[in-house]
């Protein structure tokens, strides 16, 4: 991870495809947003959609690193086809699926009402290196 100009936080992640018998990498800006008195990271979920994010609560920089705490997807998938949330869930192969929630001015306040640690992981992940300055 590594800031650009302007302050804009910037991951990159390299990963192996199949198909090509290659690894690539990609950058993802990362946009800081609070929910409540909460810090979450969005990024984009993917490649072509400007309307759709991914996001990590948080969870603590220390030197150079940062830490997330995970959404629980099926906590998320839950809460949307309860009704408790607006969305939507969309299934795709091999039980795999993408909670997609609609955002809205109330989100902020049913997520806080709903509690962020139920919500997301308990144990924050592995973390992001900032590997500049």
């Amino acid at each position: 991870m590594s800031r650009t100009e302007g302050d804009a936080l910037v991951a990159g992640k390299t990963q192996w495809e199949k198909k090509n018998k290659q690894f690539t990498a990609r950058n993802y800006p990362l946009v800081l947003r609070m929910i409540g008195d909460q810090p979450v990271l969005f990024f984009a979920a993917h490649e072509g959609l400007k309307d759709q994010f991914g996001f990590i609560w948080l969870h603590s920089i220390e030197d150079d690193l940062i830490r997330g705490r995970a959404p629980k997807a099926s906590v998320w998938r839950d809460a949307v086809a309860s009704g408790e949330f607006d969305g939507r869930v969309n299934t795709r192969e091999n039980d795999h699926y993408d909670v997609l929630l609609e955002s809205s001015e109330k989100l902020p306040g049913q997520l806080i009402e709903y509690g962020l640690d139920r919500l997301f992981e308990k144990d924050a992940g592995d973390p992001i290196r900032r590997i500049g300055k």
